[in-house]
């Protein structure tokens, strides 16, 4: 029985051996983090792969996963987001939250 070379071993092959070879062909970290995710990858381990093969700070990476996993900008995200916590503290406590 010939053992497999470590490059070809099932096991020896890292999780973040996709994003690093579209790292490599030059794609953007944003459609990197699509096909991760598109591949089955949770948010977090595709987040993870951005940071290591990128050097993303947990900040962009971050960024990257809402714009790409919502279609809207980290601005108009965050203003959604504010607008929802608005809305159930004033449904919770009445108008004196509401915008």
């Amino acid at each position: 029985m010939t053992a497999l070379p470590h490059s070809e071993h099932p096991i020896a092959s890292s999780p973040c051996e996709p994003c690093t070879l579209m790292h490599a062909q030059g794609v953007g970290a944003a459609q990197a983090y699509a096909g991760i995710r598109s591949d089955g990858s949770d948010q977090i381990a595709a987040i993870r792969m951005l940071r290591k093969v990128y050097g993303l700070t947990l900040t962009e990476a971050k960024t990257v996963s809402v714009e790409v996993d919502t279609g809207r900008s980290i601005e108009q995200f965050q203003r959604g987001l504010a607008q929802e916590l608005l809305n159930l503290l004033g449904d919770l406590h009445g108008d004196e939250y509401a915008s």
